[in-house]
């Protein structure tokens, strides 16, 4: 959670992208608050044996969609490449309005666009849109210090199968859909 208690979003401007915070009560200048999604009843779920994100309004599934998680299992110690299990929430969002397939690094766009027509890479790309995840727990607090996102991914033939290193990744579709749906502040439970 930002310094100050407040929440963190993302704006683009022309083509730059920018974080902004939001503080409790604040709302940005088109009625955004990120509390909304709270009293909607929006929040997700991640099965990480089925590899399945669920999107919930209530107690009514809205939508779900296969994911991978972690190749080196559930876990929350520093370093490890494991998926945090637990209660989470959406810290940041990261790609207003990029185009599909957009190449993050360090959370920036890149510039670059990845296409499912280029050569296979064994590299693993951070993609399309990134919703940041923190911990809401003492138990699994440094899930924002190691960097645990929903991402897209150049990798959409082994959603399903869990081999990321740590992050919970969708196909790029999947990706925009969640990120469109859902807001700072949305919470995550992280199923193991």
């Amino acid at each position: 959670m930002p310094a100050g208690g407040g929440s963190a979003m993302i704006l683009r401007l022309g083509k730059r992208f920018i974080r902004r915070r939001l503080f409790p009560g604040q709302t940005t200048a088109d009625g955004f608050n990120p509390k909304r999604t709270m009293s909607d009843g929006i929040h997700l779920q991640v099965s990480v044996p089925q590899q399945v994100l669920t999107v919930y309004a209530g107690e009514l599934i809205l939508w779900q969609a296969p994911v991978s998680t972690s190749a080196y299992g559930i876990g929350i110690e520093p370093n490890s490449y494991k998926t945090p299990p637990g209660w989470h929430v959406i810290a940041e969002k990261i790609g207003d309005d990029a185009p599909w397939g957009s190449v993050f690094e360090s959370r920036r766009p890149t510039g670059e666009v990845w296409s499912p027509n280029n050569p296979p890479s064994f590299k693993d790309l951070v993609l399309t849109r990134i919703l940041w995840l923190a911990g809401e727990t003492p138990e699994n607090a440094t899930t924002q210090a190691r960097f645990i996102y929903f991402h897209g991914t150049n990798h959409e033939n082994k959603i399903g199968t869990p081999c990321s290193h740590g992050c919970i990744r969708l196909r790029n579709d999947a990706m925009i859909r969640l990120y469109d749906e859902v807001a700072v502040g949305t919470r995550v439970l992280i199923e193991p």
